[in-house]
């Protein structure tokens, strides 16, 4: 087999095929860095990180303006959680390829990671003007805009771009959180209940009915949708809070401090 051959083994998902076709290689050129990056790629993919990241780090000391072997490393240090580092691979792929979108938006999820909303907004918004219905930029820079208090101008744009969500479940979810913040709670309380119809134990869309229900003083259903909600996810910490509140306003207060206990107790296991 041939290097192309491995490498179609990795992209098809046949780790252990590639990875001795790879360390085969290795071993008759040592200096061979592009066999190099792949298998540290492909040892960081299978969660060898520690024996994968060095090989992927000494391939781009040897190549260091490789477009793929940026990429490649930056969307590793974002799964890894390690964004100031995602963000330095992901700006400079982007400077040998501007119009890489999925990179483009990576970026923006891992400026926002960092708290730099504006600038991941930034490149959510250029990622549109190249691929105006890519839906994950869509997504990112609806979320930045709620992220910034600006609820109104994502709704707007979520329903500008309603086509590129195609009415999915995730589209209306969505729209019913930011509905919600921008205290249209009758219109948000519908389209969880459009949700509900069709996804009777959908987690959010019982929590998103519920925060509704409990704004439009209609009390005893909310409470409803939060218990629902915690028989399929008794550590949601957000249905609890939320229960506890509308619980204190229908005067129920030890029931209400046991919720918001619980609620605490999770958050804490969570740290």
């Amino acid at each position: 087999m041939t290097f192309k051959d491995y490498i179609q083994s990795h992209r098809s998902g046949d780790f252990s095929i590639a990875e001795v076709g790879y360390r085969e290689l290795l071993r008759s050129y040592p200096d061979n860095y592009v066999v190099m990056h792949y298998l540290g790629l492909l040892l960081c993919q299978t969660g060898r990180v520690i024996e994968g990241k060095p090989l992927l780090d000494a391939s781009i000391a040897k190549s260091p303006n490789r477009f793929e072997f940026l990429q490649n490393r930056g969307a590793v240090n974002f799964l890894e959680g390690k964004n100031e580092e995602a963000v330095i691979d992901l700006r400079n792929a982007l400077s040998v390829n501007p119009s890489a979108i999925a990179v483009r938006v990576q970026l923006g999820e891992a400026l926002c990671r960092l708290g730099d909303i504006i600038g991941g907004l930034t490149e959510f918004q250029r990622t549109l003007t190249i691929s105006p219905s890519n839906e994950n930029a869509l997504r990112g820079a609806v979320h930045a805009l709620k992220s910034l208090g600006k609820s109104s101008d994502g709704l707007a744009m979520l329903h500008a771009s309603e086509h590129s969500f195609n009415r999915s479940r995730e589209y209306q979810l969505l729209k019913s959180e930011l509905l919600i913040d921008c205290g249209r709670f009758s219109e948000a309380e519908a389209v969880t209940d459009d949700i509900l119809k069709r996804a009777p134990d959908n987690v959010e869309a019982l929590l998103y009915s519920g925060i509704a229900l409990a704004q439009l003083k209609r009390y005893s259903e909310s409470v409803d949708k939060f218990n629902r909600a915690l028989i399929h996810n008794p550590s949601h910490t957000g249905a609890l809070s939320n229960l506890a509140v509308v619980l204190h306003r229908q005067g129920r207060f030890a029931a209400a401090a046991k919720a918001i206990e619980q609620a605490v107790a999770l958050d804490r296991t969570n740290a």
